[in-house]
């Protein structure tokens, strides 16, 4: 288990790693590499494992699976019963921008908010009035190695507006 988030009415979100069906049995000689990044974890090989999101209702004790089967969840912030989370789908090759997403439990909609493979983001979390505060950066000269600027994100259509310049800024 990574988080655990208290969702009010006796749920609760949980981020935890989980592993896909197995492709084929490895045998105990040798390790299969079939998927890249093979060490994201930095404990030994990450083969088939996703941060995977879950909603656990205390009431009824079910589980239910949030992200897609394949989607690595990276950060998630909660409002309501509304979860936005960035993540990055992937079965061989994990790309190096991860997408935002909103999932609205209610009517169990998802909404892409920036396509994964699009900009670097770092720290993402509800604001205020239907928006988002993420941190990013796009077409600098410095490349992916500068400071991620403020951004407000709207919730409906996922357009940013920046909020504060990278003097203000924190890296991820």
């Amino acid at each position: 288990v990574e988080d655990i988030l208290e969702m009010g009415q006796d749920r609760y979100l949980i981020r935890a790693t989980r592993s896909l069906p197995e492709k084929e049995e490895p045998a105990a000689e040798y390790e299969i590499i079939d998927e890249f990044p093979f060490w994201k974890n930095g404990k030994g090989f990450t083969r088939g494992q996703r941060s995977a999101l879950y909603l656990y209702d205390a009431v009824s004790q079910t589980l239910s699976l949030i992200t897609d089967e394949t989607e690595d969840c990276q950060a998630v912030s909660v409002c309501g019963n509304q979860i936005l989370y960035k993540a990055y789908p992937w079965t061989d090759v994990c790309g190096q921008y991860s997408g935002i997403y909103l999932k609205d439990l209610t009517n169990g909609r998802r909404l892409c908010l920036l396509p994964p493979d699009t900009r670097r983001t770092g720290l993402i979390s509800f604001w205020e009035d239907g928006r988002a505060l993420v941190t990013t950066c796009q077409d600098s000269p410095y490349g992916n190695s500068r400071y991620l600027d403020f951004y407000t994100m709207d919730l409906s259509n996922g357009s940013m507006e920046q909020l504060a310049p990278y003097d203000y800024a924190c890296g991820s």
